[in-house]
């Protein structure tokens, strides 16, 4: 089982919350520019029955949202924003 560590600033303190059936899980800043600071999020994203999803910090990862069906791949390998400024999931390809 997967667990993520996490800062819930509605109860002001960390948070340890339990991930059943999820594969290979990535969490990253969606846009790291200091620029942008005060809009960004935290991803986290991963696998979960042959679909990728991924949940919002802002949401305090409450609202689990379908980003694709039936991709076809064993787990993710990386998450983050690309040098186009577009948030990337990089998936393993199926074996």
């Amino acid at each position: 089982m997967w667990k993520l560590y996490w800062y819930d600033s509605s109860q002001g303190a960390q948070i340890t919350t339990d991930w059943p059936g999820i594969v290979t899980p990535k969490v990253s800043l969606d846009d790291a520019r200091s620029t942008q600071s005060a809009v960004s999020d935290v991803i986290f994203a991963y696998l979960k029955n042959g679909n990728l999803y991924h949940r919002l910090q802002r949401d305090r990862y409450g609202n689990e949202y379908l980003l694709a069906s039936d991709v076809n791949s064993p787990g993710l390998i990386k998450i983050g924003m690309n040098w186009q400024f577009r948030f990337q999931f990089l998936l393993k390809s199926p074996e």
